[in-house]
């Protein structure tokens, strides 16, 4: 008698095992005109890019989220700072790009600002403390800790009125700012940082 005919397929097996783990060939680096450091951030150290830009435009409102959308045309947001010395080293990078500095004597506009409970200092809410960073990758408060780089007086939050910060270019001191408008030290500079691309 001959064979009948083949029976139905059968049903698709289970998945396989998981394949072995694959190894990230990219490089990330910092496109040209920016400055390279690092945040630490998914569990590992990230190349993270800093860039100070300038605005012409005298925001009288929502100064500090008006940059925010100024950073983000690049792609990046308004940069915190790890320490004193990455802040002066970004800014001495960029400095010389902007000759009228030693007239017009601009603020730069960080990527911080007081927490929003603290609006005087008090012990909970002191000169470092009370603060934080809005990038979501800075960390820390060595740059609030920095002897010597708070302005005499500073932070002075005036009960809610200056909540953001900047960094007066006549001194490289830093001082309590509006978030809403340029008030008498004109907001025409701002640091944004984006995590540098992958190159290949």
């Amino acid at each position: 008698r001959p064979p009948g005919n083949a029976g139905k397929q059968g049903a698709a097996g289970g998945a396989g095992p998981t394949g072995p783990p694959g190894s990230s060939s990219c490089l990330y680096k910092c496109p040209n005109g920016y400055y390279s450091t690092s945040r630490n951030y998914g569990g590992k150290e990230n190349v993270w890019c800093i860039k100070m830009k300038s605005t012409t435009t005298k925001y009288t409102a929502n100064l500090f989220g008006n940059l925010d959308i100024e950073c983000k045309k690049l792609g990046a947001v308004l940069t915190g700072f790890q320490n004193h010395t990455e802040y002066m080293a970004a800014y001495n990078k960029f400095k010389s790009s902007f000759p009228w500095i030693s007239n017009a004597q601009p603020m730069v506009i960080i990527g911080a600002r007081r927490k929003d409970q603290c609006k005087t200092i008090t012990s909970t809410c002191s000169a470092v403390k009370g603060n934080q960073w809005t990038d979501g990758v800075s960390s820390g408060t060595k740059l609030f800790e920095q002897s010597g780089f708070f302005a005499p007086n500073q932070p002075n939050p005036e009960n809610g009125k200056k909540m953001c910060f900047g960094v007066w270019t006549k001194d490289n001191k830093l001082y309590s700012y509006k978030c809403s408008e340029s008030d008498n030290r004109p907001a025409k500079l701002f640091m944004c940082g984006k995590p540098a691309p992958c190159v290949f």
